[in-house]
């Protein structure tokens, strides 16, 4: 597991190829359930979309990507330089993907908290924060200056899993903040609410009430919450 060889500058090539795009293979669903939500909001005149505003989510997300791309091979060299500089490196493999995953979940959360809790960081995640119509595009809005907030998942780094771990613990974690940007799904069960974020627990997240503000930070766990206090029910 542990004491892995370093990765060369020829690999670095290697690691970009072998790591599937998750996210550009998932789009055709992404944008598939896009509609689906707006058909259905349309013909249940539930108004979770408003057409300026959608079309302002789906320019951001461009623009996001359009970055993204940008800086991945800067954000690559760097986490490769990190990897190859601490003895304890953890070897590429399904299973350690698993903590990985959870680690990465884990500085997500303080990633997000900070980012409402310092002003700098706001800055950089306010755009998520400015739409008044709750659907599946706001999941889009995402700031073209994220990046920034890398510095939180520098423990992640250093603590030696491979970066096609961290990549792709980066784009599943993308993939599933999706889904919870959504009014059509009520309540789930109560234990997938107490472990999981769900659409419910992510509306508490994004709404404007006194109680709701700065509460359930997790994307993918909501147990950081209960446990450092930020919980929040719908």
């Amino acid at each position: 597991m542990f004491g892995s060889e370093k990765i060369s500058a020829s690999g670095i090539l290697d690691i970009k190829s072998n790591t599937p795009n998750l996210i550009l293979y998932a789009l055709p669903l992404v944008f598939l359930f896009v509609v689906i939500e707006a058909i259905y909001s349309y013909k249940s005149e539930k108004g979770f979309y408003e057409k300026r505003e959608t079309l302002g989510s789906f320019l951001v997300g461009v623009g996001n990507l359009l970055v993204s791309l940008l800086v991945k091979i800067g954000l690559l060299y760097g986490a490769v330089i990190i990897y190859n500089l601490v003895p304890w490196r953890i070897s590429a493999a399904w299973w350690t993907f698993i903590p990985c995953f959870i680690f990465y979940d884990f500085c997500s959360y303080w990633s997000h908290r900070f980012s409402h809790l310092i002003r700098f960081f706001w800055a950089t995640h306010v755009v998520h924060h400015s739409a008044e119509h709750y659907n599946l595009t706001v999941s889009f809005r995402q700031s073209w200056v994220q990046h920034f907030k890398v510095i939180f998942f520098l423990p992640l780094a250093f603590a030696g899993f491979h970066p096609i771990m961290f990549f792709l613990a980066n784009q599943v974690s993308t993939l599933y903040q999706f889904w919870v940007h959504t009014g059509c799904i009520a309540k789930l069960h109560p234990a997938i609410e107490y472990v999981f974020g769900t659409p419910s627990n992510h509306r508490v997240h994004h709404g404007s009430q006194p109680k709701y503000l700065d509460k359930n930070y997790g994307n993918t766990l909501i147990l950081w919450d209960r446990l450092f206090g930020t919980f929040q029910d719908e």
